[in-house]
């Protein structure tokens, strides 16, 4: 790989992957393995989110520089999360949005994302809990309750990306959102929100389709 110097901020993702992968796998050249991860998984994010074992099936990625690629990911991701582990969310939705759009908008699959919080609306943990196909999302509300429940969460944030880019929520979307709402219910977890995140922006459904919260 070139030498950096300035130009690291200008980087091509497969350069900046590039970089990465050459502190695991010295004295090898891992241009091609970098853009073999992006063809396979879209994006970086998407690279640090992947299963060790779905990066270990790339040319040229072994378990050490799999488990390595996921352990940035889990730092990245918690890095992230902190400044929405001290804040309430309710009151700073744009810490909420820009989050979310970060981990998921330039995906090319459609992922489900959960961020539970505490009774002061502090997020207590964020997990992509499905991923789906372009065109649907295989949501099972009753397993998003048992996740809450098992973090002891108090209210819950949902959220997934529209791989189209127009965030415009569907008639999916909406049902979807009123069968959380009743499944949340049942076990005493609020629902605060479903987010749409695109490359094109973000749509709260509680703020455009408040009356599913009445």
């Amino acid at each position: 790989m070139q030498e950096l110097g300035f130009r690291k901020a200008f980087l091509q993702p497969y350069e900046k992957l590039e970089f990465l992968l050459t502190l695991v796998i010295p004295r090898r050249d891992t241009k091609q393995t970098a853009k073999d991860l992006l063809q396979r998984f879209g994006t970086l994010t998407a690279v640090f989110h992947a299963s060790p074992h779905a990066l270990a099936e790339t040319p040229g990625i072994g378990l050490k520089s799999a488990h390595f690629l996921r352990m940035l990911g889990e730092l990245v991701q918690s890095m992230s999360e902190a400044a929405l582990q001290q804040r309430d969310l309710m009151n700073h939705p744009d810490l909420v949005t820009r989050f979310l759009t970060h981990e998921i908008a330039e995906d090319e699959s459609e992922i489900f994302m959960v961020l539970m919080v505490d009774a002061k609306n502090r997020l207590i943990r964020s997990e992509r809990v499905f991923r789906g196909t372009i065109d649907r999302s295989a949501v099972f509300p009753r397993e998003i309750a048992k996740l809450g429940l098992a973090h002891n969460a108090r209210a819950i944030i949902c959220a997934h990306n529209h791989p189209s880019g127009n965030p415009e929520p569907s008639a999916a979307d909406l049902a979807l959102t009123q069968q959380l709402m009743e499944t949340l219910a049942t076990v005493d977890i609020l629902f605060h929100d479903h987010l749409i995140i695109g490359r094109e922006g973000s749509v709260s459904l509680r703020q455009t389709h408040g009356h599913l919260w009445r």
